[in-house]
């Protein structure tokens, strides 16, 4: 399912006076019914699939042991930041009110595809994170020559 798409572009949206926000319609299918938003390292929430959930939490929460008071709250700390949603029959996921107040999410949002999920921005947010990868200058990765064989090879 959503191991096999990449999640890439912005979608500009308007979430409904209920919190509810629309799903790239050409992601879906990909997605499945079920997702999970977590509140994102950066001023978003994220919007996972639940084979990229899975991924993400054993890389956070695995090899721990529960009698470690250290790896417990590392647990609640990214446990609590975890909503499970569904999609509905019009393509929506209800955001819940706690992201909406913390991330400044209501009327207009951009929905942004990043790999191996989707973010959840305010326009102001996503307007300071374009600002910031102008200013860095990020270098943009090469594409591999059509052979596989790495460059400089020969």
């Amino acid at each position: 399912m959503a191991d096999s798409v990449v999640f890439a572009s912005e979608f500009a949206y308007a979430m409904d006076d209920r919190g509810r926000v629309p799903v790239p319609p050409e992601y879906r299918d990909d997605l499945g019914h079920k997702l999970i938003l977590k509140a994102g390292e950066d001023k978003c929430v994220d919007i996972l699939p639940l084979r990229a959930f899975e991924r993400l939490a054993q890389r956070v929460t695995g090899g721990g042991d529960n009698f470690d008071a250290a790896y417990r709250l590392r647990l609640r700390a990214f446990y609590r930041s975890v909503k499970p949603v569904a999609i509905d029959a019009q393509g929506r996921i209800p955001v819940p009110q706690k992201f909406r107040d913390d991330y400044n999410l209501n009327g207009r949002v951009v929905v942004v595809g990043v790999g191996d999920h989707l973010e959840l921005w305010s326009p102001e947010g996503w307007e300071e994170q374009l600002r910031l990868m102008a200013s860095t200058h990020l270098p943009i990765p090469q594409p591999l020559p059509p052979d596989g064989q790495a460059r400089g090879a020969g």
